[in-house]
């Protein structure tokens, strides 16, 4: 609890730089109450430690950016080796989302003006290192894909009768419209469990996410 906190921290610092006060107290509000931010808080799962060293580490980059602290490095060279230890599929999608604000920021400073053959062949060699990294993370995605896909035809009845009537070619787009439309509220809403308490979260964690399913 006390690490997704910290997250909240930072993403405040983070967005108040990047965007102003307003977007930044909408993004820590909506970090510190959102019913999966709070389910993780008190979890045993390194997306509670993922998240806020994300969150620190892009702080960390655009505060850089802007004043030059020199003490910022080590730091941020220290959480992305924690980082790195906990989860090293989730430091390469990091590293590409960082590498975009990146670009943003160097994009941002540079409008108007006319780029020299150095920075040209900057732009070149982070392209190109975008590329291996997506081409490393995509290959991932794909084997992470396979595994759950697995799971999910194992254990549910209906998954298994629909993929014997759909081509192979299917499965991994109708696991994804069966993973963001499936409706989890209802379930919550009339389902029975030991405790009212595990009623009560479920019935906010699935108001959660139908709110946030209504804004895609």
């Amino acid at each position: 609890s006390a690490v997704s906190g910290i997250g909240v921290a930072y993403l405040w610092a983070f967005s108040l730089r990047m965007w102003g006060g307003q977007a930044a107290n909408w993004a820590a509000v909506g970090l510190a109450v959102y019913p999966e931010a709070v389910m993780l808080g008190g979890a045993h799962m390194r997306e509670a430690f993922t998240i806020p060293l994300g969150v620190a580490l892009g702080f960390l980059l655009v505060r850089f950016w802007q004043e030059r602290r020199k003490p910022d490095i080590p730091v941020f060279v220290l959480l992305l080796a924690i980082t790195l230890a906990i989860s090293w599929a989730y430091v390469l999608l990091l590293l590409m989302v960082l590498g975009l604000f990146l670009v943003g920021l160097w994009v941002e400073r540079r409008a108007g003006r006319r780029l020299s053959a150095w920075q040209w062949a900057a732009v070149a060699a982070g392209s190109a290192g975008a590329v291996f990294l997506s081409k490393l993370f995509w290959d991932l995605l794909s084997q992470m894909n396979e595994f759950q896909s697995g799971l999910t035809e194992t254990y549910s009845g209906i998954v298994q009768a629909v993929f014997d009537r759909i081509p192979a070619a299917l499965h991994t787009s109708f696991l994804v419209m069966y993973g963001v439309v499936r409706p989890l509220l209802p379930a919550a809403m009339i389902g029975k469990g030991d405790s009212w308490l595990w009623r009560v979260l479920g019935i906010y964690r699935a108001a959660g996410w139908t709110i946030v399913l209504a804004l895609l």
